[in-house]
């Protein structure tokens, strides 16, 4: 089924518009009319079967039949200094694919990459999140110093520090950190 993103509350039996930008899609790319069944997302965890009722310029109205939370058992977070060129870019894709939660990108010494992208990485993220099937965007923070990047990490989350070489797995580590009662589990490169 098809995957739109929309920015309005997802509730059974309501209406939304999807932007002129996913009606396009919609409409010239996928050639769906009234009546098609596709899948919505709001990036914050809910998905909703709606079936398209009209496909105008401004955008489509669709209505929803039904919505489910898609809930994670442990969020993933990862503090990584940015990297450069078109690798960050891939790096947000592929993030976004695997379902990590949150990118906490912060400026090290030798951190070379310059300025922020988070318009562009929010765009990536939001494609890559209709092309997976996973139902929550990472959030994007705002690139800062890595000791303010650590402060603002919660002590309550499980820190895990990424290395070659490591004796455990990451799945070892997760597994870990779940039994141990984390919620959350920051992971560091």
């Amino acid at each position: 089924m098809r995957r739109f993103f929309v920015e309005q509350a997802l509730s059974a039996g309501a209406r939304v518009r999807l932007s002129a930008e996913e009606t396009k899609h919609a409409a010239r790319v996928l050639r769906l009319a009234p009546g098609a069944e596709v899948l919505l997302l709001n990036g914050l965890g809910l998905e909703a079967r709606a079936r398209l009722l009209s496909l105008e310029a401004l955008g489509a109205e669709a209505e929803i039949l039904e919505v489910k939370e898609i809930k994670k058992p442990v969020r993933l977070e990862l503090l990584q200094a940015p990297l450069k060129g078109p690798k960050m870019d891939w790096l947000i894709e592929k993030l976004t694919e695997l379902g990590v939660d949150a990118l906490r990108p912060a400026r090290t010494e030798r951190t070379v990459a310059a300025g922020e992208k988070e318009e562009r990485w929010a765009r990536i993220a939001q494609a890559a999140v209709k092309q997976s099937g996973n139902a929550t965007f990472p959030k994007l923070h705002p690139l800062v110093a890595l000791e303010e990047a650590l402060r603002q990490l919660s002590s309550e989350a499980a820190r895990v520090h990424l290395q070659p070489g490591a004796e455990a797995s990451l799945h070892e580590v997760i597994a870990g950190a779940k039994r141990a009662g984390a919620t959350t589990v920051i992971l560091a490169i």
